[in-house]
């Protein structure tokens, strides 16, 4: 009868994730880094753009700036 008044409960068993931050990266350092609000700006538009993550973002300009022509 108890079924009937609030219905048959339904358990969701969901699975547990790993502990700790994913690892996307092969990177061995984390740093701090400090950037003035409109480089930052700047950077959280172009990674926008690009559908990526700021840090990610970052670490891809870091790699163009180093491999432009000087």
């Amino acid at each position: 009868m108890l079924d009937k008044i609030m219905g048959k409960s339904t358990n969701i068993v969901r699975q547990k994730r790993p502990r700790g931050r994913p690892v996307e990266v092969d990177a061995d350092q984390a740093i701090g880094l400090r950037l003035p609000t409109s480089l930052l700006k700047r950077v959280d538009e172009w990674a926008h753009d690009e559908e990526i993550a700021r840090s990610e973002a970052i670490r891809r300009l870091i790699e163009r700036g180093l491999k432009a022509k000087r």
